[in-house]
């Protein structure tokens, strides 16, 4: 009898370990995230830790408006680049031409990097 309920024991965990994510296959692969939903934009407000949007989209050649509606200076730096902009509370910094090419960047600021004050610029094709 104990080996009728070990063989049956057995046949159970082999049962449900077979059982697969739901979906008529055993791939355990993450799911691919959305896509990040940006906003068009050359206008890039910062306020105390955060930049306003988190995600903005400009055509190859824009430059941006950086306002900062914060209590405390800010800073506008794209990661691996020379953009490296300061803007005090109540001021606005204009930037000529980014000068990148289509594709997409983290910019962060580099005051408030440690509390993740970042975010992604996409550059398109204009």
């Amino acid at each position: 009898m104990r080996r009728v309920h070990g063989v049956f024991a057995g046949l159970l965990a082999i049962a449900a370990c077979s059982c697969g994510n739901g979906t008529g296959t055993t791939d355990s692969s993450p799911a691919t995230p959305p896509p990040l939903s940006c906003v068009e934009t050359t206008t890039l407000i910062t306020r105390d830790n955060v930049f306003e949007p988190t995600c903005m989209t400009v055509q190859v050649g824009d430059g941006l408006t950086i306002r900062n509606e914060g209590t405390t200076a800010h800073n506008f730096s794209i990661e691996g680049f020379v953009h490296d902009v300061d803007t005090q509370p109540g001021e606005e910094t204009n930037t000529e031409s980014l000068g990148l090419d289509a594709s997409t960047y983290r910019f962060l600021c580099k005051y408030h990097v440690q509390i993740a004050m970042d975010g992604i610029i996409r550059v398109a094709d204009a």
